[in-house]
């Protein structure tokens, strides 16, 4: 009775250190692909820089509202400084929502623009062979 798992062990490891590897085929990405990743890189870059310059200018005219008001300024003047300081401060949170957005977006054309590898399934004497397709 033992003898019988034992000789099933052996002809199953026979039969699959005979069975030749699968082959990688090569997937390559549509001709377009990288040229789309390429431009929304650089759409990103440009909303970064445009997020970055817009912070920058919201947390000086933040600052420039805050002077007016320990200088006791107008009411007029302090008004007028704050709806700029909202304003740019609500133009730098949107950019940083297309920006997110964007980096989303250009992420997945790389994904797409990189080429990816399929394991051939293919069938043998002693039945079939299994794949996998990876952009890895």
């Amino acid at each position: 009775m033992r003898a019988l798992p034992l000789l099933l062990a052996a002809a199953l490891a026979s039969t699959v250190a005979h069975a030749d590897p699968p082959k990688l085929e090569r997937l390559d990405p549509p001709p377009a692909a990288r040229a789309e990743a390429i431009t929304a890189t650089a759409a990103t870059g440009i909303l970064l820089a445009a997020t970055v310059y817009t912070s920058v200018r919201a947390t000086q005219k933040t600052s420039e509202t805050n002077e007016l008001a320990t200088m006791n300024a107008e009411p007029s003047q302090w008004t007028a400084a704050n709806d700029s300081a909202n304003h740019w401060h609500d133009a730098s949170y949107a950019l940083v929502g297309a920006t997110l957005v964007s980096v989303v977006v250009t992420g997945c054309l790389w994904s797409r623009a990189q080429p990816t590898y399929q394991v051939a399934v293919a069938a043998n004497q002693g039945g079939g062979m299994v794949g996998f397709t990876s952009s890895w």
